[in-house]
């Protein structure tokens, strides 16, 4: 692809970014939750939220990024009966979490190796790694009702792996919460802000709508790098905040939550 095209193709789905960037950061420098939607918020643990009510039937889950607190997998399969794949290369937990959640020392897919990869956490041997997609197959589910990423970098290959492996893969999903980050501690060169921007087309385009979001920045040391040149608008940087050498008010790491209605 020629310089021009990369342009092109970046200003394509910069206009989904500079649309979300509006939606969930309205009146800058105010970081605030925002609900969007009209549906029945239930909240979890760990912050993240879903829509309600229950699915009805069998419900299946597949959640990555659980550090050391597995209590929103835990909940989800409690209070709602469903059966999850729960998975970080970063952490030992036991393999099974919930009688209906098995964990797995297996990460989502990245476009380049995250801070966690790069200094080892977990140990030094290669991870294992699946993209969305390729873990539907191997599992031999037809309908995934939630997914939750909330693994540094995993977002920026989201929408690449629906790409190249299965084009109608979120036709398959009913609930997105994922977890973004923006600064230059993760998003490092022009190709990460094609997909990112492209994952929120490819919402769009499979009937997705966003229902929540919160601008809630990042720790100062991944504020510190920065932010690419051109972002289209969407909230990306910090303020300083007077008295807190340490601290800084940023707007760089975000939350959402999607709902599929056709």
């Amino acid at each position: 692809m020629s310089p021009s095209e990369q342009d092109e193709a970046l200003d394509q789905v910069g206009v989904y970014l500079t649309k979300y960037g509006k939606l969930i950061y309205p009146d800058p420098p105010k970081r605030r939750k925002i609900k969007h939607g009209t549906c029945e918020l239930k909240e979890f643990s760990n912050g993240h939220s879903l829509c309600g009510p229950p699915p009805e039937g069998s419900c299946t889950f597949f959640s990555f990024g659980i550090n050391d607190d597995p209590s929103f997998d835990q909940k989800l399969a409690e209070d709602w009966n469903c059966r999850g794949f729960a998975g970080d290369p970063t952490v030992p937990h036991p393999s099974k979490l919930h009688p209906l959640v098995t964990f797995h020392n297996v990460g989502a897919s990245m476009l380049v190796d995250n801070e966690e990869r790069l200094v080892n956490k977990g140990g030094e041997e290669d991870w294992w790694i699946t993209s969305m997609p390729k873990l539907r197959y191997w599992l031999g589910v037809e309908h995934v009702n939630i997914i939750k990423l909330d693994c540094e970098g995993c977002e920026f290959a989201f929408a690449r792996d629906i790409l190249r492996e299965d084009p109608d893969f979120l036709k398959h999903v009913d609930q997105l919460s994922i977890e973004t980050h923006v600064s230059k501690a993760w998003m490092t060169t022009r190709e990460h802000l094609y997909y990112f921007g492209l994952h929120f087309a490819l919402l769009e385009e499979a009937g997705f709508k966003m229902e929540w979001s919160d601008v809630f920045g990042c720790s100062k040391r991944h504020e510190d790098p920065g932010c690419l040149d051109e972002m289209y608008g969407f909230p990306c940087g910090f303020d300083p905040w007077p008295g807190h050498p340490n601290v800084v008010l940023g707007y760089s790491c975000q939350d959402f939550l999607w709902k599929r209605y056709h």
